[in-house]
């Protein structure tokens, strides 16, 4: 009965994190990218009407994003509490905290009309500046969920590890946003650590758990020595 309830949401975070990929690298990553140009304010505006359809979607898909986010951090609590019921609880705080700050989103879409590019563009610089600070949960989330990753048995460990490394990446990028943003190459350095997370996300969907494994050693999720 367990392994079937395990089984099942193992089957509801596949299915959800596959929809979050996708929504979260085209409205957090892809159109932001396409769109904002820091200190330009003519071309951010002019991007805003050149691609006015693509930069509604990604209001839309970081709505959507939101709303997958608690549902992922949820059903990866029901996963991991018999691991560590403790741990797996920070994660989802750590988690659900985050998603306060999508509402500021909100501000993109009160751009929308406007023919004022000052007015676009500090639109727009608002909610980057509030996903700033959203990385930091998106960061502090991922620390707990590396342990719980390691524990489990469930993945192999290297997957925890990579887990540990984006919440290091989110934090780091961070602090160069904020003290030294013009510091590319410092950026990338912070954008490769948090590839972590993606990695986990992508085993998770076409790999899945290791439950065989898992309940030969013990029904805990924590090898039998």
């Amino acid at each position: 009965m367990e392994n079937l309830n395990i089984k099942n949401l193992e089957f509801k975070i596949r299915l959800l994190y596959s929809v979050w990929i996708v929504f979260a690298i085209f409205s957090v990553a892809y159109v932001p990218s396409l769109i904002f140009i820091q200190d330009d304010i003519t071309s951010t505006a002019a991007n805003v009407t050149e691609h006015e359809m693509l930069f509604r979607l990604s209001i839309i898909g970081s709505f959507a994003t939101g709303v997958l986010m608690i549902y992922v951090s949820f059903y990866l609590y029901l996963l991991f509490e018999k691991v560590n019921k403790n741990t797996a609880r920070l994660m989802l705080i750590l988690a659900l905290m985050s998603i306060p700050f999508i509402g500021f989103d909100v501000f993109k879409i009160v751009s929308l009309g406007s023919e004022d590019a000052g007015y676009i563009y500090n639109c727009l610089n608002i909610s980057r500046n509030a996903q700033t600070v959203a990385e930091v949960f998106w960061g502090l989330w991922l620390f707990p969920l590396g342990k719980l990753v390691i524990a489990s048995n469930y993945f192999p460990k290297f997957l925890g590890y990579a887990l540990i490394a984006a919440c290091l990446g989110y934090l780091f990028g961070v602090v160069i946003k904020v003290v030294c943003p013009d510091q590319s190459y410092l950026l990338f350095i912070s954008d490769t650590l948090a590839f972590g997370e993606l990695v986990f996300a992508l085993w998770f969907v076409f790999r899945g758990l290791r439950l065989e494994q898992r309940f030969i050693e013990g029904d805990s999720g924590v090898p039998i020595s």
